[in-house]
């Protein structure tokens, strides 16, 4: 059966979700069990992961204001990589694809494709707004803004910085019991608050925001899932930036790639009356 008949069954309808950023993957399903596509566009694993999304308007192909949101648990890792106002660079891309468990031809269906345009931290939420590849192709899109943080994430391309370079290894410590402070002994030999706007890397690859150190004491946005992490546990810090020209200067020495105007007038010259 083809999936033109399929959807006009009823069939068994499964979403497949394609996050992209730097050519990393991030793929996940609204089934409950694992997908495993073999070939074309969509192949690769889809893990199950709780995803709501707003409906898929049908336009013709001169609307470019059609945009899907799409909302996924504040742990997740498309999420963490937005975290702190933070954003991929390049901006990632996201495919939805849709096919059905009983098709015996397991056509797979591209029903969006574009780039995630904003997101929004909401509880223990995050909801990502994506805009069709049509809108981006013909709109013109501010990226750069006068104002005094710098216009560039800590470790994009435009910083120049390598998260590498800055990685601090440390050992998983004593946990408190709402699981957001850690004790890591390594965050104890740098400066309060070196690691805060930062992330945790955990053993199994599970990233962390970082919302405040002190001492060896790191506090997350929001905990390591259960059951995935032990005391003694090998971690990754890496520090945060808050996007200041003295952050630049004193923490990092990178004043040559700052890309902000921390230097503007108060008072705009050409409003202000001559004497």
């Amino acid at each position: 059966m083809t999936y033109a008949a399929n959807e006009s069954t009823g069939g068994e309808p499964v979403e497949l979700y394609d996050f992209v950023a730097a050519g990393v993957h991030y793929r996940y399903t609204s089934s409950d069990v694992a997908v495993v596509i073999t070939a074309g566009a969509a192949a690769g694993t889809y893990t199950p992961e709780v995803l709501l999304r707003n409906t898929i308007q049908a336009t013709d192909e001169n609307a470019t204001n059609a945009t899907v949101q799409v909302t996924v648990a504040r742990g997740t890792a498309v999420a963490e990589l937005h975290a702190f106002d933070r954003a991929p660079d390049p901006p990632m891309d996201l495919t939805i694809f849709r096919y059905h468990r009983d098709d015996a031809d397991a056509e797979v269906v591209v029903i969006f494709s574009g780039s995630v345009s904003s997101v929004e931290q909401v509880g223990d939420t995050a909801q990502l707004l994506a805009t069709p590849e049509e809108s981006v192709m013909t709109r013109t899109i501010p990226t750069r803004h006068l104002q005094v943080l710098c216009n560039h994430f800590l470790f994009d391309t435009g910083c120049t910085l390598v998260a590498a370079d800055f990685a601090v290894a440390g050992t998983l410590g004593r946990v408190s019991f709402d699981g957001l402070t850690l004790t890591i002994t390594a965050a104890g030999s740098h400066p309060d608050q070196y690691f805060t706007l930062g992330y945790l890397v955990a053993l199994d690859g599970t990233t962390r925001a970082i919302a405040a150190q002190v001492g060896d004491q790191i506090t997350l946005v929001q905990r390591l899932p259960e059951g995935t992490w032990a005391i003694g546990d090998a971690v990754t810090l890496y520090p945060g930036c808050d996007r200041l020209y003295t952050t630049c200067r004193d923490k990092f020495a990178n004043v040559p790639n700052f890309f902000g105007f921390p230097f503007i007038p108060r008072d705009d010259p050409f409003r202000t009356a001559m004497v």
